[in-house]
């Protein structure tokens, strides 16, 4: 793997900045493409679009902090790059929607959602608040939870703990007949396999981009002196969640509002278990436990580990809000905006400042 990634950096743009912005770019053009052929699985399939986003189009667009956050840790050697940038992007991916709220007319984003996408919103909170957990505890206590074969106990906690709630939704969803806006059909002449091949050639563009984004977030920590955590929260979580950004925009315009909100919530969720995944292929130990330790040495401090527990708690403090706005259905305010946006931005901004007084 280690070769491979090395293969790729030289043959990209060498400049930091330059390999950023082409990086994303190419994550956005990419993303965008998954998520329509996601639009295909849902009808070849028979699944609900609310379902649909939720599982497998939260999974495309959550592909650039997986292969990001997987670069940063095994291959750059950087544990903060890789919470930074999962625990950033679920921070970013909930403002998200506080933003749409902006393009709904006559009513607020909450109000023209189904109320049953509260339920994955909970289920993304929770999922959140374990990788929280587990990080708390290095915190407190580096190395106190065992890590057999280098991988922490915490990372087979969060995989099961994912496939109960995948399933959880799945029943839930066959419960209540799929419910939700739906697409009428339009696909019935694309092919399903030729669709897969298309979507695996975007997954390669995501691939590579990832690989560029973890490096470029690197070289700029170093250039500009910011911590590992702050670049990996600021400028590698914008840049991995702009799929996101770009399929939900598309989905709320097209009036499908549930499978924009099933997309966020079931992105958060997949960011823990990409930092599951990560920590399997992160061999120097436990990815959280070395997390918490990172640049203490060096610092006199305890590292740069508690940067994400500021953006994870805001990040739940945030889907909260989001979740009241559903089950309260607010009327909208002035520019546009009901409270639990207006209030979803504020503490986006208040977590941004933050986390970089944190890293000076």
């Amino acid at each position: 793997m280690e070769t491979v990634i090395r293969i790729i950096h030289a043959a990209s743009p060498q400049g930091a900045e330059l390999r950023l912005v082409v990086a994303a770019a190419a994550v956005v053009l990419a993303g965008t493409r998954l998520s329509k052929y996601g639009d295909v699985f849902s009808e070849k399939l028979k699944l609900g679009h609310a379902f649909v986003g939720l599982i497998f189009m939260s999974f495309a667009t959550a592909l650039p902090e997986l292969i990001t956050s997987s670069s940063a840790a095994a291959v750059e050697g950087s544990p903060n790059l890789a919470l930074g940038n999962n625990f950033g992007s679920i921070f970013f991916n909930v403002s998200i929607l506080a933003w749409l709220d902006i393009l709904v007319k006559e009513k607020s984003l909450y109000a023209a959602v189904n109320r049953d996408v509260m339920v994955p919103g909970v289920v993304s909170m929770a999922m959140v608040a374990l990788g929280m957990f587990f990080l708390a505890v290095e915190l407190a206590r580096p190395g106190f939870i065992p890590a057999p074969f280098n991988v922490g106990l915490g990372a087979l906690v969060i995989f099961a703990a994912y496939a109960g709630g995948a399933g959880f939704l799945r029943h839930h969803d066959e419960e209540h007949g799929g419910a939700g806006d739906e697409e009428p059909a339009g696909h019935s002449e694309v092919s399903l396999g030729w669709t897969v091949v298309k979507y695996a050639g975007a997954a390669l563009v995501i691939g590579w981009a990832g690989v560029n984004l973890a490096r470029a977030g690197k070289d700029l920590s170093e250039t500009y002196g910011l911590s590992k955590s702050f670049i990996g929260t600021i400028f590698l979580a914008i840049s991995t969640s702009l799929p996101e950004l770009s399929a939900t925009v598309t989905m709320v315009r097209r009036g499908f509002y549930d499978m924009a909100f099933g997309n966020i919530f079931g992105s958060n969720a997949f960011n823990v278990v990409i930092l599951a995944a990560t920590d399997v292929v992160y061999r120097k130990g436990s990815l959280f436990a070395d997390a918490a330790t990172e640049g203490a040495g060096s610092t006199g401090g305890t590292g740069g580990g508690h940067v994400h527990m500021v953006t994870g708690s805001l990040a739940i403090l945030m889907t909260g809000l989001v979740v009241l706005g559903i089950m309260h259905r607010p009327s909208t305010l002035r520019a546009r905006l009901s409270y639990p946006s207006v209030l979803v931005i504020a503490l986006f901004f208040l977590g941004a400042f933050v986390t970089y007084l944190l890293s000076m």
